[in-house]
């Protein structure tokens, strides 16, 4: 009945034990309970019995503590034998087995450089320091480590020098630092199996000198260690420089060119340059195109290098490629350039000064707005941010010659409703378009377009064309046109109406003061007379009533005129001719009965026929019916001759209410 408690080392901080069992087995009645907590009061996270291979308990409470308590029934039966111990690993990192990850550095010539221990199969023979380090497995940023050193026999020291340029001063030395007591030692060097020094040493150092490049193997041994080295005496390296980058420089500028090597720290070498440049690690150059410049070097042995170039470019001479732009404009408009291209140069910090007509108007930009007062060149010089000669381009800009309006008209002066026809009078192969504005809030883009207006006045005219180019020029004219209100006209006639043979009628004009002529017609149908007086006097026609239009047209001082029509009624005479007598033979002379008359409305008319006997042998209401002598409407036969009466209702025309009736006789004659 034991009880074990795990806490993380700083508690809260949200580290959780976790228990894992391996291994172990409880006996029944036996078991393990775990707690969530730091004592077996804290709540249960579960218990286990029998087998707890593979168990896992994690804590949950804030500390992160786990207990792990065991209890027993007190009693077992011998005959199962001896339970399996329990095993179990308890980590902060929740770590499966409790595993350790262990590496020893450097690997080499050791055992099991994997292992908590190992062993060296094969030591050089220099002191060599090993790390070991540990991790738990799994969790690789948790690692732990230490240090040992394994230490020669003897303490001694193997050096050696390259051979130089020269290939035959190469060195190798051995130095024993020991107490003489602890000697001799003995020092063996061969190349490619042959003895070339054999050396009984008490200490200190030995040198040999005068190697050539070649595989050397060198043997050190006292009384219990030897140790062994294979040398490699190589050929010299050959003498590098490091030259400074490829340039490039503008024309006229300058480059700097610069030589050194990581093998002459101390700067003893002898630099040499061709091109005449001489020696020395610096050399500054301007030339006028693209040059290739090579440097080597001999060091203090009179070693020469190898040689190595730096290429100088020198930039194009600038240029521009053109201008964007109109080369024609409006008068008034503005002149809108660009450069379209610039190269060459350092190809940066390029500026632009522009000119007009050798006057400043811009600087630094490709573009340009200017308002030129008339035709005139534009130039631009271009620089850049190095010492390339400028150049300048120019390009001209022509202003359009102003093409001011120009306009005719058939008149200036007009009345109500006046038309005028305008005309434009510029060169029409110019204008693209035009524009009229007449002044009464009307327009036309028509070339030459007629307007009529409808109110009196004096207008102003705005004429707007546009040239081929694009260009508007706009011209007003104050006052262009005058419109007058036509004169008033109208006239009495006295007598109205008139009754015939009385047809005298005596006309006054009625019209405006300024009216200065009068144009009289009488009759306009049928054309009975004209007159230029201001108040005629006019004789109609005796033998014919009836509406006659009389027009009067009046002109005033302004040339307007203005004209009115109006009817003058004349009445016919109310008369009635009737024959006494008629004779019906066919010879073509007085052979029908036919009532004649004027002022007779044809409406309203009889004519009634009878013989002696009161029987009615003739009727018609149509005034321009005649009887020839039949019995009747549908007879056959003709009326003996005799005296017949007959009976006449008539209406005057004129007089609508005045009726007459006639009676009388005719006579039928053969």
């Amino acid at each position: 009945n034991t009880a074990f408690t795990y806490c993380p080392d700083d508690l809260g901080l949200g580290v959780k034990m976790v228990i894992s069992f391996s291994a172990g087995e409880m006996a029944a009645g036996d078991q393990i309970v775990v707690y969530d907590g730091s004592d077996t009061s804290a709540p249960i996270l579960g218990s286990v019995s029998g087998d707890l291979t593979g168990e896992t308990f994690v804590a949950t409470n804030n500390d992160g503590c786990i207990t792990l308590a065991f209890s027993s029934d007190w009693w077992t039966d011998c005959q199962f034998g001896a339970m399996p111990q329990a095993e179990w690993c308890v980590s902060c990192l929740g770590g499966s087995d409790c595993a350790f990850n262990w590496d020893w550095t450097p690997s080499v010539d050791l055992a099991t450089p994997n292992a908590n221990q190992s062993a060296v199969n094969s030591f050089s023979g220099q002191p060599t320091e090993y790390t070991l380090s540990v991790y738990p497995d799994g969790y690789p940023g948790c690692v732990g480590s230490d240090v040992v050193q394994v230490l020669p026999g003897f303490e001694y020291t193997v050096e050696f020098e390259q051979p130089s340029c020269l290939l035959n001063d190469g060195e190798i030395s051995v130095e024993i630092t020991e107490d003489p007591a602890n000697g001799p030692w003995s020092i063996y060097l061969t190349s490619g199996g042959t003895l070339l020094y054999s050396v009984n040493s008490n200490g200190g150092l030995e040198t040999f000198d005068n190697l050539v490049p070649d595989d050397y193997h060198l043997e050190v041994s006292g009384d219990a260690c030897l140790y062994e080295f294979d040398i490699v005496l190589e050929d010299p390296p050959a003498l590098t420089l490091e030259v400074s980058a490829d340039t490039t420089i503008c024309i006229d500028g300058t480059a700097v060119m610069q030589v050194w090597s990581e093998m002459d720290p101390d700067q003893n070498w002898i630099y040499t340059w061709d091109n005449g440049l001489g020696t020395g690690m610096t050399k500054s150059v301007n030339p006028a195109a693209s040059a290739t410049y090579s440097v080597s070097a001999v060091d203090e042995d009179n070693c020469p290098s190898e040689t190595e170039s730096i290429e100088v470019f020198v930039q194009d001479s600038l240029s521009i490629q053109g201008f964007l732009g109109a080369d024609l404009i409006c008068t008034g408009a503005a002149a809108q350039l660009q450069v379209e291209g610039s190269d060459g140069g350092s190809g940066l910090g390029y500026a632009y000064d522009w000119d007009w007509q050798n006057i400043p108007v811009g600087a630094d930009d490709t573009e340009l707005t200017h308002y030129p007062s008339s035709t005139g060149t534009y130039c631009v010089t271009l620089t850049d941010n190095c010492e390339t000669p400028p150049i300048t381009e120019c390009f001209e800009v022509v202003v359009e010659t102003p093409m001011p309006p120009t306009y005719s008209v058939d008149t200036a002066r007009a009345c109500v409703p006046g038309v005028i026809q305008f005309t434009l009078e510029n060169d029409t192969s110019e204008v693209q378009s035009q524009f009229w504005f007449f002044g009464d809030g009307e327009g036309s883009s028509n070339q030459d377009p007629a307007h009529a207006y409808m109110e009196p006045g004096s207008y102003d005219l705005t004429l707007e064309i546009t040239s081929n180019l694009g260009c508007t020029y706009t011209a007003t004219f104050d006052g262009a046109i005058d419109i007058f209100t036509p004169p008033s006209v109208g006239f009495t006639a006295s007598p109205q109406p008139a009754t015939a043979p009385d047809t005298e009628i005596e006309f006054e004009s009625v019209n405006s003061s300024n009216v200065v002529g009068w144009f009289w017609q009488f009759d306009t149908v049928s054309d009975l007379g004209v007159s230029m007086q201001e108040n005629p006097i006019f004789k109609f026609p005796i033998d014919r009533g009836g509406l006659y239009p009389v027009t009067l047209v009046v002109t005033d001082e302004n040339g307007c005129s203005n004209q009115v029509t109006r009817y003058v009624e004349i009445f016919d005479l109310y008369n009635l001719f009737i024959p006494t007598s008629f004779t019906p033979n066919n010879d073509g002379v007085n052979d029908a009965f036919k009532i004649e008359g004027t002022d007779i409305d044809p409406d309203r008319f009889l004519l009634q026929v009878f013989d002696r006997w009161g029987s009615k042998v003739f009727e018609t209401t149509d005034p321009q019916a005649v009887w020839h002598g039949p019995a009747s409407g549908d007879s056959e036969y003709f009326v003996q001759d005799n005296l017949y009466t007959y009976r006449v209702i008539v209406y005057s025309l004129s007089l609508s209410g005045n009726r007459r009736e006639i009676t009388g006789y005719v006579t039928v004659l053969r």
